[in-house]
């Protein structure tokens, strides 16, 4: 089968990359190792309930904002309906060591106003970091379509300070700096390793406004797939890509699957992790030094993952999302010598599809590494080992009564069902280490660039831009706009405002 274009992943970046090339003419296959599409984005069933495992909320989808646009632009605007979060704290940060709590609000008026009531000394300090990042996020030409583009101003997201370093030039106070460092759980990254600028580039969409979907990931992957299914996307699911075809000058040809089809193409957009298109690409057509960049590039952090149900819903969960921190030292959150106790713990409720479901879901999340799973790294989903589950149900129970502890509201409410953990992310993601956002973005790790030596390949992806829905989406125009022109694919975006 001949196409114009192959794109492998289709996760949220592949299913954007898809549909950007379809709406322009261009005959587009699809490729999923997973038997569908998006598999950790549209979460699973249980009990007539959503739980969502790759989404549960996000910045940027208020009216005419970034996101907004680019779901009108998708065409999947229409098809899913957005939940307001809490404008006066959408997230909860508790810090059990202080026995205190803040709720970070959206907007940025009613940011400063509220951390100004709560550090009134440090008025300037707010007031230059809120500036900051709104100065910073206005001036990405993929987040504010109204700058001019420059391939430079798209990527450069490592110079300058690290956000400590910023904050610390700001302030002294160390419960500031960590309320407006806690944030780095939405990326992955220390605020010792992650520039101010990436930093400002993500929570800037978060500052602007919140919103869940109703139906969560599931109903963002049903959207696409009604729009994928509209345009003619001929989508391969249940079998990854063995190999990319070059010819003899390095030219691409097209991709093997491992059931042995062929697909034939002379353009190949790979949204899989870098270390699997070392495994897909021929080992000589890559120099030895990038190679080795793509081998070692630091993770994110994977997790542990708790699911449950309650019935009628919490109230401190409605419309807003819960973090209990150990203490106010963010840089020891990606400790991965840390245990269970000693990590973060995000908790989130689901939005149900239908009204009438008067049953509430809760998603647990706290940091987990490969290295906590080594011994069953062997297995696979459907072939655990029964000491694999019995680490799994004590992991359950020990989070389980931490929770209770730290956080009475939650009390016995929960009726936990099932559970995850980065061996299970590594298999539904198809990635070696099951990491939440990919590869880090952090100061002196220049991450792969959207273009490649060979003729024809292209990369897009968590690992292109930036992490989470909005990054995945980013890296998507981003690779698009090189080969339908930016100044076109920008154009196009501005009518969708």
């Amino acid at each position: 089968m001949k196409y114009d274009f192959i794109v492998l992943g289709a996760g949220v970046s592949g299913m954007t990359t898809a549909t950007i090339l379809g709406k322009h003419g261009y005959r587009v296959a699809l490729v999923e190792k997973s038997k569908k599409i998006a598999p950790l984005l549209r979460g699973f069933w249980r009990s007539g309930v959503h739980f969502d495992t790759g989404f549960h909320y996000t910045g940027g989808l208020g009216s005419g904002e970034i996101l907004d646009t680019y779901f009108r632009y998708l065409g999947i605007s229409n098809q899913i309906e957005k939940v307001p979060f809490d404008p006066e704290g959408f997230d909860i940060f508790r810090i059990v060591s202080l026995g205190s709590e803040f709720r970070f609000p959206y907007g940025y008026r009613r940011i400063q106003d509220k951390l100004c009531e709560q550090f009134p000394e440090e008025k300037d300090a707010i007031k230059r970091y809120l500036e900051a990042v709104e100065e910073t996020f206005d001036s990405s030409p993929f987040l504010n379509l109204d700058q001019r583009f420059h391939m430079d101003s798209a990527l450069q997201k490592f110079q300058g300070p690290s956000l400590a370093t910023f904050l610390n030039q700001l302030t002294q106070n160390e419960l500031l700096q960590s309320i407006l460092s806690m944030h780095c759980l939405l990326y992955g990254v220390s605020p010792e390793e992650v520039s101010f600028t990436n930093h400002a580039l993500i929570v800037g969409s978060y500052y602007k406004s919140v919103c869940g979907i109703k139906g969560g990931g599931w109903s963002i992957v049903r959207a696409f797939e009604a729009e994928l299914n509209k345009i003619g996307i001929d989508i391969y699911c249940g079998h990854g890509v063995k190999r990319v075809l070059f010819s003899s000058a390095g030219s691409v040809l097209g991709v093997e699957l491992e059931n042995k089809e062929i697909l034939e193409s002379n353009h190949c957009i790979t949204t899989l992790h870098p270390q699997i298109l070392l495994q897909i690409v021929p080992d000589h057509l890559f120099r030895p030094v990038y190679k080795k960049r793509l081998r070692t590039f630091e993770e994110t952090p994977s997790a542990f993952m708790l699911f449950g149900l309650c019935e009628p819903p919490i109230e401190i969960l409605k419309k807003r999302n819960f973090f209990i921190c150990p203490n106010t030292d963010c840089v020891s959150f990606f400790d991965k010598s840390n245990d269970f106790l000693s990590f973060p713990i995000y908790i989130a409720s689901g939005h149900n599809v239908h009204n009438k479901c008067t049953k509430q879901a809760v998603i647990v999340i706290t940091p987990g590494y490969m290295e906590q799973v080594a011994k069953w790294k062997e297995t696979f989903i459907g072939n655990r080992t029964s000491d694999y589950c019995l680490f799994k149900n004590k992991m359950m129970q020990i989070i389980q009564n931490y929770l209770a502890s730290v956080c009475p509201e939650l009390g016995q409410k929960i009726n936990y069902i099932d559970s995850a953990t980065p061996l299970t992310l590594r298999d539904y993601t198809n990635t070696p280490f099951g990491s939440l956002y990919g590869i880090k973005h952090k100061i002196g790790q220049y991450n792969p660039m959207p273009v490649t030596k060979l003729k024809g390949l292209f990369l897009a992806g968590q690992a292109i831009v930036a992490p989470g829905v909005l990054g995945a989406m980013v890296s998507s125009f981003l690779v698009c706009g090189l080969i339908l022109g930016h100044n076109h694919l920008r154009s196009e975006l501005k009518k969708c405002r």
